[in-house]
């Protein structure tokens, strides 16, 4: 009796073992396929803002600072029908050689209005505008993931945001383009918890983020 128990009591734990493995591959195979997707929707995504860019860049053809001022007004006006026809574009900048920002419309946090900031900053010190100016004429930039800082200071509520940049004869132009409806459009495709993490192994991503 007591080999026959030990028997039985075998074949069931390999069952179990049979079936939590089963379940464990299944499991990867789902994960794995969730990945795939995650990424061809990250591809796309990209590649339309980098079109955007590239178009914005071919459009400033203007041979000095003052030649693109003096079209101040049309040029915002086209950015500003490009910000209200996408969610995720927070802001549309020029940036001259010097850092300082010459053109910049943005998009409201509370009713999605498009605004032209009073006060324009210098940039000169941070890493995108540095890097930027390193490019040749015509090349992008697409920047790593941070937080939105105006006036030297950490945008609140948070914003996660990554910076769009083509190197234009006269400066920068950079599209900051907002991550909080890209994971919020992620979450609903996967229809589960979404952890993002970069290749440093920073959190992008976290439920309680």
């Amino acid at each position: 009796s007591l080999l026959i128990i030990v028997v039985l009591g075998s074949s069931v734990w390999l069952e179990l073992k049979q079936a939590v493995e089963q379940q464990r591959a299944q499991n990867v195979v789902r994960v794995e396929n969730q990945v795939t997707l995650l990424e061809n929707i990250f591809d796309a995504e990209f590649s339309n803002v980098v079109q955007d860019l590239l178009l914005l860049n071919r459009n400033v053809r203007f041979g000095s600072i003052n030649s693109l001022l003096s079209q101040r007004e049309n040029i915002l006006q086209s950015w500003t029908d490009i910000l209200l026809t996408h969610n995720k574009y927070q802001q549309i900048r020029f940036i001259d050689t010097n850092g300082d920002e010459r053109l910049r419309i943005e998009k409201t946090t509370t009713d999605g209005r498009v605004i032209i900031p009073d006060a324009l900053q210098n940039k000169a010190k941070r890493d995108y505008f540095i890097h930027g100016m390193q490019l040749e004429t015509g090349q992008i930039l697409i920047t790593d993931f941070d937080l939105n800082q105006e006036f030297g200071q950490v945008q609140i509520p948070y914003n996660p945001t990554i910076r769009f940049i083509a190197k234009h004869p006269l400066g920068l132009i950079v599209i900051n383009y907002s991550l909080i409806e890209l994971f919020a459009d992620l979450a609903d495709v996967v229809k589960d918890q979404i952890y993002l993490i970069n290749e440093h192994g920073y959190f992008l991503a976290h439920s309680n983020i």
